[in-house]
């Protein structure tokens, strides 16, 4: 797996160590995670949040740092730059 930044909407979560981040789901809105502070950077419209990229036949999948690596398909126009 490789691993890479993925754009997202990203706020304060209810502890100093965690962040909260809201992601587009590829063709069915959006999600809401709680993920460690370490796995994010930047804030609000501007931030990123690092994952691990699985490529399947119907494009790219992310495994976000949750506590249960939530996956979840996502468009590579969201990946940010490296």
């Amino acid at each position: 797996m490789m691993q890479r930044w993925l754009r997202c909407r990203v706020s304060e979560g209810m502890f100093s160590n965690e962040r909260v981040i809201i992601l587009q789901i590829k063709g069915s809105g959006s999600i809401e995670e709680f993920v460690p502070a370490d796995d994010v950077q930047g804030e609000g419209h501007e931030g990123r949040v690092r994952v691990h990229v699985v490529d399947r036949e119907d494009g790219p999948w992310a495994v976000l740092p949750t506590s249960y690596r939530k996956t979840v398909p996502v468009d590579e126009g969201q990946f940010a730059p490296a």
